[in-house]
C-alpha cells in the first residue's frame, strides 16, 4: 500500500499467506469513450525511461493484480473502484483482466499470466514488489506500473506513489487533536519500509499538532487481512491508553472497529472515505485514491505519454487523490488540519 523514502534501502519484502486463497479472473470489456488527461502528476524522480508509444491509438490490453479482497473497505477496494470507473470512462479503447485475492507465494505466477496477455500490467500494493520485479525482467517490451511500492522506477516499470505517509502526518494531527486520553497509536499489517515510513509520519504529525501527546509504538499484525489479529492488536493499544488509532489494513480494519465498538474508542479510516456518521467509531478518514492511480496509468498509455518514472499522487499533485475528512464538530480542529495540509503543499512541513 505504500510508499518508501528514497534513502531507505529496499530489503526483500516478505508476506504471509492469505488464508482461503481465491484467484478470480475477470475479463472486462469496456464501454463509452472519454479519454482525458488526469491532472498534474507532480515532480518526477528515478528513471524516466519509456517503452515507446506503440499502443497509442490501439485497443490496450490491461492486466491488474489486486492481491487482496476487492471489497475490503480499504486499499484493495479503492483499486477495484478505479477499475470499475475505467470500465465506464475509457470506452472500447481498453480491455481489462483482473486477478484478485492472491497470496504472496502465487504473486509471481499471477503477474506472469497477466504480462503474457497484456500491454500494460498494474500491480496494486508494495507487497507485490518482489514478485513484480522478477516478472518485469522477463517482459522487457511490456509496460508495468506498481501502485504503492518504492520510488525506484526501472526501464519499463513506473512507480505510482499514493503518498500514504504524507497524509498519515495529517492523520496523526487529527488523532492528537481529538484524543481525550492523550495517547494515540498506528496499526498496520506487514512491517515493510513504506509502512514504517507511514508509522513514523503519523507520529511526527501527532507531535507537531500536540507536543504533549503520547504516541504508542506502532503495532504490526503480520497480515493486512486477519480480522482477529487486528482486533487483538487494537485492544492491546487501547489497554495502554490509546483512544484514537490510525491504520494501514485491508479487511483487518474490521477487527479494529470491533475493538473500538467494545471499548468506546475511535478509529481513523482510509483510504476510502465515508460521510461522517457512517459509523460512530470513525474519528475521520484519510483519502488515498489507489484507483485513481490505476486509471491514470491506463490514460497515459492510451494517449502515448506513459513513461517508466516515479509519479506521486499526494497533496502537492493537485489531483485530489489525497485528502482527509475530519468527523468533529470542532471548527478549530478542521482549520488546523487545513493549515497543516497547506503547509505541506507549500513545503513548510517536510514529509517523506
Amino acid at each position: 500500500m505504500h510508499q518508501q523514502a528514497g534513502t531507505v534501502a529496499r530489503p526483500t519484502w516478505r508476506q504471509r499467506r492469505v488464508r482461503h486463497t481465491i484467484i478470480t479472473v475477470l475479463a472486462i470489456g469496456i464501454g463509452s469513450l472519454a479519454v482525458a488527461a488526469c491532472g498534474s502528476s507532480g515532480s518526477d524522480s528515478g528513471s524516466a525511461g519509456s517503452t515507446g508509444d506503440a499502443t497509442q491509438g490501439k485497443q490496450v490490453k490491461v492486466g491488474v493484480l489486486i492481491p487482496g479482497f476487492p471489497k475490503d473497505g480499504g486499499f484493495m477496494e479503492s483499486a477495484a473502484n478505479g477499475v470499475a470507473r475505467a470500465k465506464s470512462q475509457l470506452g472500447g479503447k481498453v480491455t481489462i483482466k483482473s486477478i484478485t485475492q492472491v497470496p504472496s507465494a502465487d504473486m509471481q505466477q499471477a503477474l506472469t499470466q497477466l504480462a503474457s496477455t497484456s500491454d500494460l500490467v498494474i500491480s496494486i500494493g508494495g507487497q507485490t514488489d518482489e514478485a513484480l520485479r522478477q516478472v518485469v525482467k522477463s517482459f522487457p517490451s511490456k509496460k508495468f506500473v506498481e501502485v504503492g511500492g518504492p520510488p525506484d522506477a526501472l526501464g519499463n516499470l513506473a512507480m505510482y506513489d499514493p503518498k500514504q505517509a504524507e497524509i498519515a502526518f495529517v492523520a496523526g494531527a487529527l488523532a492528537a487533536l481529538t484524543s481525550k486520553t492523550g495517547s494515540v497509536q498506528f496499526l498496520a499489517g506487514v512491517e515493510i519500509p513504506p509502512i514504517v515510513n507511514t508509522a513514523n509520519e503519523f507520529a511526527k504529525g501527532a507531535k507537531y499538532a500536540k507536543p504533549s501527546i503520547t504516541v504508542l509504538p506502532p503495532g504490526y499484525t503480520g497480515d493486512f487481512e486477519d480480522v482477529s489479529k487486528a482486533k487483538e492488536a487494537a485492544l492491546a493499544g487501547i489497554a495502554r491508553g490509546a483512544d484514537v488509532q490510525y491504520q494501514i489494513l485491508n479487511t483487518g480494519l474490521k477487527g479494529m472497529l470491533q475493538a473500538a465498538h467494545e471499548k468506546g474508542t475511535r478509529v481513523i479510516g482510509g483510504p476510502l472515505t465515508h460521510d461522517c456518521g457512517f459509523d460512530p467509531a470513525f474519528a475521520g478518514y484519510t483519502k488515498s485514491d489507489i484507483g485513481f492511480a490505476a486509471e491514470y496509468a491506463m490514460k497515459q498509455v492510451l494517449d502515448g505519454t506513459w513513461n517508466a518514472k516515479y509519479v506521486p499522487f499526494g497533496l502537492k499533485s493537485s489531483t485530489g487523490a489525497s485528502d482527509i475528512v475530519a468527523c468533529t464538530d470542532t471548527g478549530s480542529v478542521k482549520s488546523r488540519l487545513s493549515q497543516i495540509m497547506d503547509d505541506i503543499r507549500a513545503g513548510k512541513i517536510k514529509t517523506v
